[in-house]
């Protein structure tokens, strides 16, 4: 009998969102669970559904995300994927599939000690998931390093 185990060096590195590592976003369709992290230097906000009893609508083209220091990010790219694959426009969130938003050219490095004013991303009030067309991101999501 042969086995292995693969391990990997790469840290994953948990940020705070609104200071805490999960953020939970309630409305009359279900919950759903908001987190980050990075990963061999990538970022990503992961979007899940925790409990969806009506259907919520994405509008991708209707993400407000703003990266701290903004002169420092002003190359980043900001995609949405959806089941894996990168999406655009409008669609429908399912139960069991998880919508990520990821970032292209995006120099992140998260490796302590941050001095000051570490980096952050503000997603700004917006109509990016809905339900029965009213807005879920109704307050600014803060998600930001802490050390």
């Amino acid at each position: 009998m042969l086995s292995f185990s693969l391990l990997s060096c790469d840290p994953i590195i948990y940020l705070d969102t609104n200071g805490q590592k999960k953020h939970n976003l309630n409305c009359d369709c279900g919950t759903i669970e908001v987190s980050s992290a990075v990963l061999t230097a990538n970022l990503g906000i992961l979007i899940k559904p925790i409990a969806i009893n009506g259907y919520l609508e994405v509008d991708t083209d209707s993400l407000k995300i703003v990266l701290l220091p903004e002169e420092k990010y002003q190359d980043t790219k900001i995609y949405s994927s959806y089941n894996n694959e990168k999406i655009n426009g409008k669609f429908v969130f399912e139960k069991n599939k998880n919508l990520y938003i990821g970032f292209e050219n995006l120099d992140f490095n998260l490796v302590p000690p941050i001095k000051s004013n570490p980096p952050s991303i503000m997603i700004l009030p917006c109509g990016y998931i809905k339900c029965h067309d009213k807005p879920l991101i109704t307050d600014t999501i803060r998600i930001e390093f802490k050390q």
